[in-house]
């Protein structure tokens, strides 16, 4: 197992870990945390499941390349480099803590789906004061990374299908968004891009303005 190959599957063995804790937590809120299918946006939320699973599917191919076992299941290799390896590598490892940062600051009001009855705070803080879809964004950097240190045809087919895919649930998600938080919704999207960065800044609404506001920063 290559060093590349030895933080692919510890990544993807700490993000295991790091979502079944989070699920566990939720439980113990008295939050579901999985509500794929629930939206009841037609032909797209009956998917959502196979979309999801089809995900950690993915996960797991990462993490057997990762210990160089069956490489022909990854072929062809549309280039070899070690310094892109090395970039996919630090690429991966950023992703990660992306991810992680993301998963703690968005505390009780994670899940895995769309919650239409969800009652929970727009957390607009932290990384999310970068990027209104951090943990999406850091899906898209892990599927940018393992391109970068497999090389493989197989890795950037998929990883162009899963950001298809979150493009999508992105926008399924802002229509929920939208219709749930109103103008404190319409002033997060100005002030923070949808993937990274920010537009500038925008004012927030007073207190009292009827939006289902709570806390800008759950606990984890």
């Amino acid at each position: 197992m290559t060093a590349s190959g030895a933080v692919q599957v510890g990544v993807m063995l700490a993000l295991a870990v790091a979502l079944a804790t989070k699920i566990a937590a939720q439980r113990r809120r008295g939050v579901v945390p999985v509500v794929l299918g629930k939206a009841g946006d037609g032909l797209v939320a009956r998917l959502e499941p196979l979309a999801a699973v089809a995900l950690f599917l993915w996960f797991a191919a990462v993490a057997l390349h990762g210990t160089g076992w069956a490489p022909g299941l990854f072929e062809p290799r549309l280039f070899r480099s070690a310094a892109i390896e090395v970039a996919g590598t630090f690429v991966t490892l950023a992703a990660f803590g992306l991810l992680l940062t993301a998963l703690r600051q968005m505390g009780r009001s994670w899940r895995i789906g769309i919650d239409p009855g969800s009652h929970e705070a727009l957390v607009t803080e932290g990384v999310f004061a970068l990027s209104r879809n951090p943990i999406y964004f850091a899906i898209d950097l892990l599927a940018l990374g393992a391109f970068l240190v497999s090389g493989s045809l197989f890795f950037l087919v998929s990883g162009l299908l899963i950001a298809a895919d979150i493009h999508i649930q992105i926008l399924r998600e802002e229509r929920f968004l939208t219709t749930t938080f109103g103008d404190r919704y319409a002033r997060y999207r100005a002030r923070v891009r949808r993937y990274f960065g920010r537009r500038g800044k925008s004012p927030e609404p007073t207190p009292g303005q009827g939006d289902r506001t709570g806390a800008a920063l759950p606990r984890p």
